[in-house]
């Protein structure tokens, strides 16, 4: 299985407990340092530094791909392209997750700036008073299933989050 966006390793913990083995990736070595302190298994778990926009550096394909947390990062421009780059790495008949929250009222920060493209933004405060603007886009089922290659598309709604999955044909 490869993770995208792997960052502490919160994921890659329960991934770890089904799969035979987990390539968990982030383009921040920082994070995977915080990752590899953690307990794994019993799959087997290793950690690479690479970019979810650009999976070239990523020698062969996965029966499984993962990425939670990170699709609603994607600026709407380049969700096309994202989503082909993880098609690609994907065998056929294998599978792609993604899972991501949902925009509920009281429960997010608020959209503070949407672009023409779609791209909603939200406004961060960290406890030292420095504020940032952060992409976070709230797809909807449509929207997702739209975003993607013609494939077989599965979507699950939760009360704050979505999980969608996206099978690859077998050849």
């Amino acid at each position: 299985m490869l993770e995208l966006a792997a960052g502490t390793g919160y994921w890659t913990t329960a991934l770890s407990t089904s799969a035979r083995s987990v390539l968990a990736t982030d383009l921040n070595d920082e994070t995977l340092a915080v990752a590899r302190t953690r307990s794994y298994g019993p799959g087997e778990v290793r950690f690479e530094v690479a970019d979810a926009f650009d999976l070239s550096s990523i020698p062969g394909r996965y029966d499984a791909i993962f990425a939670g947390f990170f699709w609603s990062h994607v600026p709407r421009a380049d969700v096309r392209r994202f989503a082909r780059g993880l098609l690609d790495r994907v065998e056929p008949g294998g599978v792609v997750v993604l899972a991501d929250n949902r925009y509920v009222e009281g429960s997010n920060h608020p959209i503070t700036r949407s672009t023409a493209d779609g791209d909603t933004y939200q406004t961060r405060q960290l406890s030292d008073g420095r504020s940032f603007e952060v992409l976070k886009n709230f797809p909807t089922r449509e929207q997702f299933s739209a975003d993607l290659p013609p494939a077989e598309v599965k979507w699950t709604e939760l009360n704050y989050f979505w999980v969608g999955s996206i099978v690859v044909p077998r050849r």
